[in-house]
């Protein structure tokens, strides 16, 4: 072939050349807004129960519950007696937990920290939110219960029976000494 018969390299180059644009013209968006956190509320009926230990005397708390949480980072729980008396309102975000009662305001380093020093045990309230609507904490591992144990799952060393969800209850348990047993009712 001669350079008279040769196709061009022209056509190809412009056909690649709008190519190349349109698809950098479909790359580009537009920018979109940051995803503001779902805030969510829940409500009910809370029994905590820590089995006797040693001296220890076993202990039990009864609640009315309103927790309302941001992904887990932030949120608020507010306990009262069944008499509608208010108990106390934990506070937390990313920097710190703040417990308000009626004796005034304490700080504490994690949710885990504040249970333990008001309940005498740590009970992982970061997942409780996640554990009230039937489903495990995406911040740590978790397994389902053995077929024979019921509906639920393990996570963090508790078992969730979760056969009542329907009726709105969940069941924690932990089995480590001392037994601690959280059962919840939420209100619909």
């Amino acid at each position: 072939m001669n350079k008279a018969q040769q196709p061009s390299a022209l056509p190809r180059l412009a056909t690649a050349l709008c190519l190349l644009v349109g698809l950098a013209g479909c790359a580009t968006t537009t920018p979109t807004p940051a995803p503001v956190p779902e805030v969510a509320n829940l409500s009910g009926r809370l029994a905590i129960r820590v089995a006797a230990q040693g001296e220890a005397p076993a202990r039990s708390v009864t609640a009315l519950f309103d927790l309302r949480s941001q992904d887990g980072q932030a949120g608020e729980l507010d306990l009262s007696t069944p008499m509608g008396t208010i108990m106390g309102r934990a506070k937390w975000n990313v920097q710190q937990v703040k417990l308000v009662t009626s004796q005034g305001e304490r700080l504490y380093p994690s949710l885990s920290a504040l249970s333990q020093d008001v309940l005498g045990e740590s009970i992982p309230v970061q997942a409780l939110f996640d554990w009230l609507q039937g489903r495990p904490w995406p911040g740590a591992p978790s397994e389902p219960l053995p077929v024979e144990s019921g509906v639920g799952f393990t996570q963090l060393g508790w078992a969730l029976q979760l056969g009542q969800l329907p009726d709105g209850v969940i069941v924690a348990e932990r089995a480590e000494p001392p037994q601690v047993r959280v059962q919840a009712r939420l209100l619909r």
